[in-house]
């Protein structure tokens, strides 16, 4: 079940963590299979313009992973707070999110979520 929440304003932490998790889940597939070539002998894995092979390979691409995820997140957030801050003075932001199946499954159930077109006061 879907239902329209009408948003006033993303916090840059809610921003941030979108984009983190995105991000990261781009890159940890992605450097896993480099650290795996590493592991194998090639030198997939860069750090401080010095290949490495091997186990060093292997323990720093999940770390760097992070690092570019964490790095692009803040990058990305940058623009999408300014985009998205301007883009509410003119209109609110409108979303469909999913309702968990069973209320008790999540923190949110359908009774946490007012309805579409009502705004919560916030201070």
């Amino acid at each position: 079940m879907y239902r329209e929440v009408v948003i006033q304003r993303l916090t840059v932490g809610a921003l941030f963590k979108l984009t983190f998790i995105g991000l990261t889940g781009f890159w940890l597939p992605w450097l896993l299979l480099s650290a795996l070539a590493a592991l194998l002998g090639d030198g997939t894995v860069t750090w401080n313009e010095r290949e490495l092979v091997g186990w060093q390979g292997l323990l720093v691409a999940p770390f760097l992973a992070v690092v570019m995820g964490a790095v692009g997140a803040a990058l990305l957030t940058l623009v999408l707070a300014v985009g998205l801050g301007l883009y509410s003075l003119v209109r609110p932001i409108s979303l469909l999110v999913k309702l968990p199946l069973d209320p008790d499954a999540g923190r949110a159930s359908g009774a946490d979520v007012p309805p579409a077109g009502t705004a919560t006061p916030h201070s």
